[in-house]
């Protein structure tokens, strides 16, 4: 039985903490090294970690001062010694058959990553696991799908340990809004084969009145980095390509709007954002029939946008 290294970052995150290590370590699956790192914590969550870290041996806790998810992530996968990783946020839970499903997907048919579906919701009790069935993709879909079935997160996959450090796989510092997706970007164009299972057996906690949510964040700001760099990897793969280019139009129509109500932002910022949106203006006739009826109604009404992607979020 190959270990499974389990990467969750925590900051301030007393109120979640000891939920989510419990669905982590009541897997089915019970092979696991699970780093748990305190990105500097101003709360309870350092306390709790290392209580619960007496109690099951599998749980290596490390104390680090505030350099952000990133660093944090990278700082794991680093020490990490398992066949394959999976990456975890403190304040979420998993289905106790998590990784097992994805383990056994990967395995089956020789992939290159497992990924599964993700509950979304704001309250526990609307959580709901279930169970599903495995689809592969192969060639071009397995970038397209990024942008579609298994999506760009971190949280819902299992990645192979030899293929992120045979290619120097790592998230990218100076990033903090969709370094996830530019992650995933970089490892998918390695790999030859990717299943997904359409069940759901992560749940991410919902909250749209998180910080890094609120219109003035501006962090927020830093996916246009991810969202250029995604773009220059994926030119080459059209289909992905284009599918990459409208995430990054719906962005800069929720980028308009944000700046628009925000007032303490600079000048340089909204320059360069009106730059981005002339630059992708031009491909919106290779967006869809939908796509591009989407992309006139958030242009013309931006505000809609960001409450549709703060309730995808």
């Amino acid at each position: 039985m190959k270990r499974v290294s389990v990467i969750i970052p925590a900051y301030n995150a007393e109120k979640y903490i000891v939920g989510c290590l419990d669905s982590i370590c009541q897997q089915t699956y019970e092979n696991l090294e699970i780093f748990v790192i305190d990105d500097g914590s101003i709360d309870q969550t350092a306390i709790l970690l290392r209580k619960y870290a007496e109690k099951d041996g599998r749980i290596r806790p490390f104390y680090n001062t505030n350099h952000g998810v990133s660093y944090t992530r990278n700082f794991a996968l680093d020490r990490c010694k398992g066949d394959y990783v999976a990456f975890v946020d403190a304040d979420d839970l998993v289905a106790s058959d998590f990784i097992a499903q994805m383990v056994y997907d990967l395995e089956k048919v020789d992939a290159d990553m497992a990924a599964v579906a993700v509950q979304k919701a704001s309250i526990l009790s609307k959580a709901e696991f279930t169970k599903g069935q495995s689809i592969i993709f192969e060639n071009d879909e397995i970038l397209v799908q990024l942008f579609g079935a298994y999506e760009g997160f971190l949280w819902n996959k299992l990645y192979k340990k030899s293929l992120l450090q045979r290619n120097h796989i790592y998230l990218e510092h100076g990033i903090a809004v969709c370094e996830d997706l530019l992650f995933n970007a970089e490892y998918l164009l390695h790999c030859k084969k990717v299943i997904y299972n359409n069940g759901k057996k992560y749940f991410y906690r919902q909250d749209i009145n998180s910080a890094s949510n609120r219109l003035d964040n501006p962090k927020w700001f830093e996916a246009r980095k991810a969202y250029q760099k995604v773009l220059k990897l994926l030119y080459p793969y059209s289909k992905a390509y284009y599918r990459a280019a409208f995430g990054y139009a719906m962005f800069l129509c929720a980028a308009k709007y944000r700046l628009s109500v925000i007032t303490d932002v600079s000048g340089d910022l909204r320059e360069q954002v009106a730059v981005e949106w002339r630059k992708i203006r031009p491909l919106w006739s290779s967006f869809s029939w939908k796509q591009q009826l989407k992309l006139h109604i958030f242009s013309l009404c931006p505000g809609i946008v960001v409450r549709y992607q703060r309730r995808k979020l």
